[in-house]
């Protein structure tokens, strides 16, 4: 598989999502910015991997293995990365075993009606005292026609995202909002104009200016942003 336009066309509008935040190098590098140095370890879990938007930062760092449940994203990764790939539904049952020192998840758990079931599994696939980064959209007054269209169960708040990964086992060492200012074109786009997808002008320009935004953006950490970040240990 060469390019992207091989994919098959399962879910075309997760696919094409996926496609426009490929483009918008520098917000992937400033997601990455807020976690990467949190992981541990040498064997890396990616469980929502899509087209490597963020799998391609961390090759070269740690042995990394990807999951998704769609496998032409699963086989596009594996070509390009040469890594290694399951096809893997988090809501099922347990699929590694005490395998990794460090998991993170991407905007995946607000896709998963189990959330619990999910973050168990997720718990069992960490080594004793194995780390998880997991980000998630913040806020359900913001769930609106953008939410539906890529199939969103919820949104949630630092308390929300912290409550249901105590309850299945982690230990959250911190919580902090992200992207304050995503937040403007996510709710005239989803709740206003009930649009089915982001303009593509809009996030290229919001890509170009990352650089400013992203110094502006950490006095909003503990209080709003598009997105909210979890650092937990599994106990």
């Amino acid at each position: 598989m060469k390019n992207l336009e091989a994919l098959e066309t399962i879910d075309k509008t997760g696919k094409d999502t996926l496609v426009q935040f490929k483009e918008a190098v520098n917000y992937n590098k400033w997601i990455i910015e807020q976690f990467s140095d949190y992981l541990q370890g040498e064997d890396l879990l990616e469980i929502g991997c899509g087209l490597g938007n963020i799998t391609s930062h961390f090759t070269d760092k740690f042995r990394v293995t990807a999951v998704d449940i769609q496998q032409n994203y699963l086989d596009y990764v594996k070509n390009k990365f040469k890594i290694k790939t399951f096809k893997y539904d988090l809501s099922k049952k347990p699929y590694f075993n005490r395998e990794f020192d460090s998991v993170y998840s991407l905007n995946v758990l607000e896709h998963i009606k189990n959330q619990e079931k999910a973050l168990k599994n997720i718990h069992k696939a960490l080594k004793d005292n194995g780390r998880l980064v997991i980000l998630v959209p913040a806020f359900n007054w913001l769930f609106g026609s953008l939410d539906k269209e890529i199939y969103h169960y919820r949104r949630y708040t630092k308390k929300s995202l912290r409550r249901v990964l105590e309850k299945t086992g982690f230990s959250v060492s911190r919580t902090m909002y992200f992207n304050v200012f995503g937040i403007p074109g996510w709710f005239l786009n989803g709740k206003i104009l009930k649009k089915k997808d982001i303009p593509d002008g809009q996030l290229k320009l919001f890509n170009k200016l990352v650089p400013l935004l992203k110094i502006l953006d950490k006095p909003f950490h503990p209080f709003m942003g598009i997105s909210v970040i979890a650092f937990a240990e599994k106990i």
